[in-house]
């Protein structure tokens, strides 16, 4: 087995920069140095030994990523959660790191699992997008485990965080088609039990309320496809004054089943009403038609919260650290002026 002198030795540099690399300490080698380091580690195939770090636990190299789910859902196949796992894969194994993946349901079932397969397995967990008040994440805190959640911030200031603003995102699709001349608009989202969702939905409708528009119309589902199309079942059936021109909706998969619904009603996007989704995954770009969304930079995110995790793994009295990136308006064809006509009348319920 391949040792830290080995290494130093195949990189033609001393151990004290090996070990710099390899904990995230780049502000003292070059990019050169560090990738010849990085090189001499792929070709040996090295792992560090372990060290001891927070209340004398020997460190394990690995980190989690956890997603908290209230139900069964295909998140492994989505673009959003890709893309998180992308930069957070490729932010871990720059530093020497492996990374354990889990989905867990919301129960107490899933906290015990995670008690007992994580204890002293990893050196740092990443909850992507835990429900408010996670027994999940309470139950990582009390353990001592360095956490970092991705996609909420309503976790305490005990976990390190990672999100966009939620608030600002609101604000902006708000603007987008306002700007447009929607007045009467729908928040298509899950706001019982997701922060993220329910700060865009104040977003929403503070600015609905700066703007002295009516109060946004609410529906309540979850993250998918199925959601967003049933939730669109209910909107077409509304007539008259209070049909809905504008639709935002809390994610791209909402969208995208709404979409669908809309075109199986003969609605039309965006000539009967404008959509606009949040995230900018694949099936934004692959919707009929394609949706405009605000995009999250979610690799970047997802890169963000691997360097924290491995910076508290060598660090365990660093401070917790809160990022908040900003969001980006993608225009696409699924938004546009607002039509000036009683609401459309929908076509028969479709078979799906």
């Amino acid at each position: 087995m391949a040792t830290l002198k080995d290494v130093a030795k195949a990189s033609g540099v001393s151990t004290a920069t090996v070990s710099h690399v390899l904990h995230g300490r780049w502000d003292r080698v070059s990019d050169a140095t560090r990738a010849k380091v990085m090189k001499a580690i792929r070709k040996l195939n090295y792992r560090p030994s372990p060290y001891r770090t927070r209340k004398g636990v020997p460190p394990s190299m690995n980190l989690a990523f956890i997603l908290e789910e209230a139900e069964p859902s295909p998140l492994f196949s989505k673009d959003y959660f890709a893309k998180l796992l992308d930069g957070f894969f490729e932010e871990a194994w720059k530093r020497g790191y492996s990374v354990t993946v889990d989905v867990e349901r919301v129960s107490i079932d899933g906290v015990q699992k995670v008690r007992h397969a994580f204890d002293g397995r990893c050196d740092g967990v990443a909850v992507m997008a835990p429900v408010i008040d996670s027994l999940l994440v309470a139950e990582l805190v009390e353990r001592g485990v360095p956490v970092v959640v991705i996609g909420s911030d309503s976790q305490g200031k005990k976990v390190s965080t990672v999100d966009v603003d939620n608030v600002a995102c609101g604000r902006m699709a708000v603007d987008h088609l306002a700007g447009l001349g929607h007045v009467r608009m729908a928040y298509v989202g899950r706001v019982a039990d997701k922060s993220s969702s329910l700060e865009r939905l104040e977003g929403v409708r503070t600015r609905i309320a700066e703007l002295g528009l009516p109060e946004p119309i609410v529906l309540d589902g979850v993250f998918s496809k199925a959601s967003g199309y049933e939730m669109a079942d209910r909107l077409v059936q509304i007539q008259g004054a209070d049909w809905p021109t504008a639709w935002i909706c809390s994610n791209d998969e909402i969208a995208f089943g709404a979409a669908r619904r809309l075109n199986e009603a003969g609605i039309r996007i965006p000539e009967d009403v404008s959509l606009i989704g949040t995230d900018d995954t694949l099936v934004a770009q692959t919707a009929t038609p394609p949706l405009t969304t605000l995009r999250q930079p979610l690799q970047r995110m997802g890169a963000e919260a691997a360097r924290i995790l491995a910076e508290r793994a060598a660090r365990p009295d660093a401070p917790e650290e809160h990022l908040v990136f900003s969001v980006e308006l993608v225009q696409r064809a699924s938004t546009g002026p607002a039509r000036a006509v009683k609401a459309p009348r929908p076509v028969a319920h479709a078979k799906r």
